[in-house]
């Protein structure tokens, strides 16, 4: 592949660059911070973006490369931005995770498995975000919806056996358990529940099914 043909031009591009960054350094004609370690960050993510995008078949390479470019984003902003309240970490960087598997997914609608792990890390990046905004049960609870639309997400994709049904079944759960989290004042009130909640919303389902089957 020719990416691989430039990767000893490239690492050899990076070792002058992070000397040249060192030596100026020692010598205190610059300061080597975050922003440094940013713009190598940001390089490589560029080089792994670059081995899927010269071919369409290393979608693994937007993984690292998105996850990478993440991280850079993060080391930038806590070097020009100052500090708050929110864990821009905890946001940033599952988000970019998250956001690597949807490209994976956008870029082969085959790949299909690739909405679960990214819409589990977005849920995750969107939870950290809202905590400075919502009490603990309502955190837990746009985790929950976030995983419960994820499945749902899953129903629309077309496969050779057609469009997938049992994502409904996680999904509807997640979306009720969600929805409680977020209504209810305490998680712990609500464990007892669940489970009951659980087996109303899965029966509901099965006879849906067998509703539609006696139609046909």
């Amino acid at each position: 592949m020719k990416t691989w043909r430039w990767l000893p031009v490239f690492i050899g591009a990076l070792l002058i660059l992070g000397g040249i960054f060192l030596l100026l350094g020692n010598l205190n004609i610059i300061d080597i911070g975050a922003l440094f370690w940013s713009i190598l960050l940001a390089l490589v993510g560029v080089f792994f973006v670059m081995v899927f995008l010269q071919d369409r078949r290393q979608w693994w390479g937007l993984i690292p490369g998105v996850t990478l470019l993440s991280v850079a984003l993060l080391l930038f902003l806590e070097e020009i931005v100052p500090g708050g309240s929110v864990d821009w970490g905890g946001v940033i960087v599952p988000g970019g995770i998250g956001l690597s598997f949807l490209l994976i997914y956008a870029a082969n609608r085959e790949q299909w498995w690739a909405i679960i792990p990214g819409g589990v890390m977005v849920s995750i990046s969107l939870m950290i975000l809202l905590q400075e905004y919502l009490q603990d049960p309502a955190q837990v609870g746009v985790f929950f919806l976030g995983l419960g639309l994820t499945f749902i997400a899953l129903t629309t994709v077309t496969t050779k056996q057609g469009k997938m049904k049992w994502p409904w079944i996680p999904g509807g759960i997640l979306l009720v358990m969600g929805f409680m989290f977020l209504m209810f004042g305490t998680a712990e009130s609500l464990f007892p529940y669940l489970g009951a909640v659980a087996l109303i919303v899965f029966g509901i389902f099965l006879l849906w099914r067998a509703t539609r089957r006696t139609q046909q």
